[in-house]
């Protein structure tokens, strides 16, 4: 398995309790059939459209899976107002 299948897979299962069970399936799926890119766009979008919160660490691995992807990780700034911290 890829590096960025690997970063990829885990970051749909981090979110899968944010996130419903149909978008996460189809994730893995697209995943598994080597589909990176559009798995990544597709969680970067769900995750914007069901506001979910994310922490620094989150928006950082989700830009290092858009670079392993060959995506702009410059991309994801529409994801920073979900951005929060554990203060």
């Amino acid at each position: 398995m890829l590096m960025i299948e690997v970063k990829l897979n885990r970051l749909f299962e981090r979110f899968q309790g944010h996130l419903p069970k149909g978008v996460v399936e189809e994730g893995l799926d697209l995943v598994a059939h080597g589909e990176c890119g559009v798995a990544h766009e597709l969680l970067s979008q769900m995750l914007f459209e069901y506001s979910v919160a994310l922490k620094p660490d989150d928006l950082k691995d989700l830009q290092e899976a858009a670079s392993l992807a060959g995506l702009d990780p410059l991309s994801l700034e529409f994801l920073r107002p979900l951005l929060h911290s554990d203060s």
